[in-house]
């Protein structure tokens, strides 16, 4: 069965199961039951305001507290939970569900740990990336927001990334570079080109 063909079957079993395609990104050893899709751990932001997204399908809320503070998740159905926050100069401590993450929020008078990378994340044309439904298809549904799918190349990335952009920067057809998340981690990551690990470790996913 050829790659795109895969990709799709892969994603009607993920829509009727209703589990966000997210769940299928996750880095590699990450644990598909709970996820934090953004931020990572021991990082630097260089904005007051950033977004947490985790996927749990635990039976319980996971509780999310920034430098102490309880944070209430927005109104997305579950497993997805996602939530901003506003940092404070310096480090910040972040306890989602069990776990705790570190981040590092740039200001003139402090200095970031040298051995922490700077955050980054995509951000869509003419707006913020926080608004799921420019890349996911979402229902409203008792309220609340359900995020299903990514909508695909041509109707997200192909507005900025064209055919010729994609094939000359990658070096490769666009078939199947054109399921970009399997690569690239558009949420967040300290990698440079956005890319989920190591560039030979992600070719190999396809290569010999």
């Amino acid at each position: 069965m050829a790659l795109r063909s895969r990709l799709r079957v892969s994603l009607a079993v993920a829509l009727f199961l209703g589990v966000p395609l997210a769940l299928f990104a996750v880095e590699d050893g990450a644990s598909p039951v709970f996820h934090i899709v953004t931020p990572v751990d021991r990082c630097v932001v260089n904005r007051e305001k950033l977004e947490i997204v985790v996927l749990d399908r635990r039976p319980d809320t996971p509780a999310l507290r920034v430098n102490g503070q309880p944070i209430e998740w927005k109104p997305y159905t579950p497993p997805l939970y996602a939530a901003q926050a506003a940092l404070i100069e310096g480090e910040n401590t972040i306890e989602i569900g069990g776990r705790t993450i570190s981040l590092f929020r740039t200001s003139d008078g402090a200095t970031p740990p040298k051995d922490w990378p700077e955050f980054k994340a995509h951000r869509a044309k003419n707006a913020g990336w926080r608004d799921c439904s420019l890349c996911h298809e979402t229902a409203q549904k008792d309220e609340r927001v359900r995020v299903g799918e990514w909508k695909g190349y041509d109707d997200t990335c192909a507005s900025c990334h064209d055919e010729d952009n994609v094939t000359e920067t990658h070096a490769h057809t666009l078939d199947p570079l054109a399921d970009c998340g399997s690569c690239h981690a558009f949420h967040g990551t300290t990698r440079d080109t956005l890319l989920r690990g190591e560039p030979r470790k992600l070719c190999a996913g396809c290569h010999d």
